[in-house]
C-alpha cells in the first residue's frame, strides 16, 4: 500500500491507470525534457501528460497534481 506517488519524467502504458486510480500522484515532468519527451515519452509509450489524462480517465480524484516547470536535472 502506498499513501502517495510522485513519478518523475515517466513514460509507459496508459491500459495501466485504471489499476492505480486510488493513489494519489505528484508527477514531475520538464515539458521540455530532451531524454523523455512529456507528451511522447520513449520508446514508443506516451509520456507524464498522457499518463495524467489515462488516469484521470480512468476515474481518479481530479486533485491529481502535475508539476510541468521542473528542471531538467531534478532527477
Amino acid at each position: 500500500m502506498f499513501a502517495a506517488a510522485l513519478p518523475t519524467a515517466g513514460w509507459g502504458g496508459p491500459a495501466a491507470m485504471e489499476r492505480i486510480t486510488h493513489i494519489p500522484m505528484w508527477a514531475g515532468h520538464s515539458v521540455d525534457a530532451p531524454v523523455v519527451p512529456y507528451r511522447e515519452g520513449r520508446f514508443g509509450n506516451p509520456g507524464t501528460w498522457t499518463l495524467m489524462n489515462a488516469l484521470e480517465a480512468a476515474g481518479a480524484p481530479e486533485n491529481d497534481v502535475v508539476i510541468d516547470w521542473l528542471f531538467e536535472q531534478s532527477w
